[in-house]
């Protein structure tokens, strides 16, 4: 995590649980059971002075016996929703957000949610990226205020309030990842546990979950707001929520993604540097433009056959795994089953080529050499000058499924082409707006038009 200069957190910062203060919070010891059973010693006095028989000591004890754990239970169980929480809450949706910073913004929704008594659901990737997701995450806040709304023209946010004497004071924005357009208030959940206002969004606009590209097509609007603008103006409305709710200020502000959120947390500190204190990227593709416009469209047109699929398969890269093994998985003098040094790695596709016109599975065709060649190539324009100076390299073979060919299905993700292709085609979204919206990029015309895939 990173934090601006002279502005460390004092207390607890993210990542670290905390504790959280109970509702009821005191613990049931000889005092309070005193305090609590006075009302009762007193009337057993009373009624001492007519039944002083034995009788009437055994029926004092029987309700003795029966109100203490009955007041025991009361101190750990969460009582039943709280009248005045659950108005405070719904009364947010009344909130006047037109000239709010960052606004125009409306609050769709807002109500008392109960935590169930297994925990928090997580989302299937960490805030870092790693650690176990399978497990529901154990929290002592029972309730949470859940607030739905979207900052004009589409960016939609969830925010997640613990109760007042739940909050730590601290605030959190979960960025999204992939191409976003989706609302996932689970990206909230390991905060929300640790008692933080935590908020994510859309990345300003919707659409199919991991890599639609559809949603930029002619929307420059859109594409701003994906670009860079999202994440700020919902932070900017979701602070204002925050500090109503509560009535007092923010101690700390944090921002965390991983890879399309990664770059967000990096673009936050570099553009906006007043949101937050604190900063956590992971594996941020810090040059998104590069990676998901210019090289998209490279490596797309590389692996493309030409019919929305792909010239590659997992029986080609499990063959080029393994003569990439073979001539360099021993590196460092060793048999690691790596390669430890990829740069200094002069495997070529030609290595391993079929014999002339033929094609099988421990060996590439003449279409699939041509592919990894130019996955394996800097991106260059018509000129020769190089766009994109970062391609696949010797040992990376392992992570091309889903990419450069169709993978395993992952579940709530829509079957579409392997992830080089869907980039490409939100390439040809983007560098179409640019041609026709945005002539001021540093890309040329031809450039941009060069990279274009046919439809």
């Amino acid at each position: 995590m990173y934090f601006r200069p002279n502005d460390r957190p004092r207390g607890d910062g993210y990542g670290r649980k905390i504790g959280v203060v109970l509702r009821e919070g005191r613990k049931l010891d000889g005092r309070f059971l005193k305090h609590r059973l006075a009302p009762l010693e007193e009337t057993a006095q009373l009624q001492g002075d007519h039944f002083a028989s034995r009788e009437s000591r055994m029926r004092f004890g029987t309700v003795f016996l029966l109100i203490v754990p009955a007041l025991a239970a009361a101190q750990t169980v969460p009582s039943a929703p709280n009248g005045s929480e659950t108005q405070k809450c719904a009364a947010l949706a009344k909130l006047n957000l037109e000239g709010a910073p960052g606004g125009p913004a409306l609050i769709t929704s807002a109500r008392l949610v109960d935590v169930p008594p297994t925990g928090l659901e997580q989302w299937p990737i960490t805030t870092s990226g790693y650690g176990n997701t399978s497990a529901k995450i154990a929290t002592r806040i029972h309730q949470y205020c859940d607030v739905t709304g979207y900052v004009a023209p589409q960016n939609k946010f969830e925010l997640k309030l613990p109760l007042p004497g739940d909050w730590n004071q601290n605030f959190l924005f979960r960025a999204c990842g992939g191409f976003c357009g989706y609302l996932e208030g689970r990206l909230c959940s390991s905060a929300l546990a640790r008692g933080y206002a935590c908020v994510t969004g859309n990345g300003g606009h919707d659409s199919a979950l991991g890599f639609d590209g559809i949603w930029a097509a002619n929307a420059p609007e859109l594409q701003e707001d994906f670009g860079w603008r999202s994440n700020h103006v919902v932070t900017l409305i979701a602070k204002t929520i925050t500090t109503h709710y509560y009535g007092k200020p923010i101690k700390y502000s944090y921002i965390a993604g991983g890879s399309k959120g990664g770059q967000a947390v990096l673009l936050e500190a570099q553009r906006f540097p007043e949101d937050f204190d604190g900063y956590m990227p992971s594996a941020p593709v810090y040059d998104y433009t590069g990676r998901s416009t210019i090289a998209a469209a490279w490596f797309g047109q590389a692996v493309s056959d030409g019919h929305g699929g792909s010239v590659l398969s997992a029986e080609a890269a499990q063959a080029v795994h393994r003569s990439v093994l073979a001539h360099c998985g021993a590196q460092a003098g060793v048999e690691e089953g790596l390669v430890t040094d990829p740069p200094s790695c002069k495997w070529q596709p030609e290595m391993i080529a079929c014999a002339s016109g033929g094609s099988a599975a421990d060996c590439l065709n003449a279409r699939q050499v041509a592919a990894i060649k130019r996955l394996m190539t800097p991106a260059t324009n018509s000129k020769g000058e190089v766009l994109y100076a970062y391609p696949y390299i010797p040992g990376t073979e392992t992570q091309w499924a889903g990419w450069n060919y169709l993978g395993t299905a992952i579940p709530g993700y829509p079957p579409s082409a392997a992830g080089s292709l869907a980039l490409a085609r939100f390439a040809n979204m983007v560098l179409s707006a640019i041609i026709v919206y945005a002539p001021i990029q540093t890309l040329s015309d031809d450039d941009a038009s060069g990279m274009r895939l046919c439809r």
